[in-house]
């Protein structure tokens, strides 16, 4: 079921937020992304001259997960220029949220977009989500566990990682930068309900076509081929993808021996 959201005005920013956090998102210390140098180790991300990413406890929950805050910043008059038709990166992550959300693909809770405007051109935008508790980079958990795996542990990974790209195309969902640092798992949970998908402004809510979908599953394959994934692997989860994917050629052995030639 979709939540409810709400409109308000907070930290001198224009906010649509679910409504639930509409009592949280005043009191939340908004002003420190605005002075990375002022972070603590806990709380910096990361900082460049687009945005800047921090991290915040929930005033309504201090003991509980993190409040990821990314702060976008309209520099040039060109950007500015171009959201009066273009929606901004934090306006397209929240409505993709949204819609991975209705087709029930994980994927991490964006709370909150806001933005500051003057002259009716954006100088601002802020996105708020909360961290995926229990989850850690899929990059890094490839690097540090898949060469200690069992055989039936990379064989069940391999069946995850297909069956989660294929409910992304099934449900019309094309990521533009579909790798290994794009993806969290949760190495505790149940097999098929591990992974979670990040970086959402690079998701296009259509269908790919075949080249599309070439291009996703090849940037995965190449990202994980450095961290340890063998063509044995690569395999495996090829020929689960087939199995997987609803939109595709079907399992026979002429269509993994086509896809085998096409993401080589």
């Amino acid at each position: 079921m979709e939540r409810p959201t709400t409109t308000l005005s907070a930290h001198g920013l224009e906010w649509l937020c679910v409504e639930e956090f509409a009592e949280t998102l005043p009191l939340l210390d908004i002003e420190r992304a605005r002075h990375p140098d002022r972070l603590g180790p806990d709380e910096f991300v990361k900082d460049n001259t687009v945005r800047t990413v921090l991290r915040l406890r929930d005033p309504a929950a201090p003991d509980g997960p993190w409040l990821y805050v990314k702060r976008y910043k309209f520099r040039d008059l060109r950007a500015r220029l171009k959201h009066l038709i273009a929606p901004t990166k934090p306006q397209v992550e929240w409505r993709v949220c949204r819609e991975l959300q209705r087709a029930a693909v994980p994927t991490c809770d964006v709370l909150a977009v806001g933005r500051r405007r003057r002259l009716g051109l954006h100088r601002e935008g802020f996105l708020i989500s909360r961290e995926i508790e229990g989850t850690v980079g899929l990059g890094p958990f490839l690097r540090e566990e898949l060469g200690q795996m069992p055989a039936a542990g990379r064989s069940e990974l391999a069946r995850d990682l297909a069956a989660f790209s294929a409910s992304l195309l099934d449900n019309g969902f094309y990521h533009r930068d579909y790798h290994a640092g794009n993806l969290r798992i949760r190495p505790e949970a149940e097999p098929g309900r591990r992974l979670f998908v990040l970086d959402l402004h690079s998701i296009r809510c259509r269908p790919p076509g075949r080249p599309g979908v070439e291009r996703m599953l090849g940037m995965l394959a190449n990202s994980t081929a450095g961290l340890g994934a063998t063509h044995e692997d690569h395999a495996a989860f090829l020929r689960a993808f087939l199995e997987s994917w609803r939109g595709g050629p079907g399992p026979g052995r002429e269509a993994l021996e086509l896809w085998s030639r096409r993401l080589k």
